[in-house]
């Protein structure tokens, strides 16, 4: 599924959600789901976070087609780190301070939403 409309569509089909009642449940307007899945809007990011959310959806999915739909479940750890941000750190995998995407040890950018990250003695990202 490449485009949003597509995976708003597989949304949509999978949670038994018309247009509409999809719309609603986000707080969204008819004509804005339409847009989307007509390709003449991309999904917000807010509207991406909110689908992962309620849907258990992997946000990289909803927004980019990447990867598979289901969100992975990962056994993490929250440390604090850099004093602007926590971070949840997984050995060599962090979650991005400001979006919570995965980012390998050495990323400097979240390839996400272009968060700095730093990368303390300790191994954890933080923005």
């Amino acid at each position: 599924m490449s485009t949003d409309g597509e995976r708003l569509r597989w949304v949509m089909a999978r949670h038994d959600l018309s247009q509409t009642g999809l719309a609603e449940r986000f707080g969204y307007t008819p004509g804005l789901v339409s847009s989307i899945i007509a390709g003449r809007k991309r999904i917000s990011r807010d509207f991406a976070e909110r689908l992962a959310g309620e849907f258990s959806l992997s946000l990289d999915w909803v927004l980019l087609g990447a990867g598979s739909p289901e969100a992975e479940s990962v056994t993490t750890t929250t440390v604090p780190a850099h004093d602007r941000a926590d971070v949840i750190v997984v050995p060599e995998i962090c979650l991005c301070g400001r979006c919570k995407r995965e980012v390998l040890r050495g990323d400097d950018w979240c390839p996400l939403c272009g968060a700095e990250l730093m990368w303390p003695e300790n191994g954890s990202a933080g923005i």
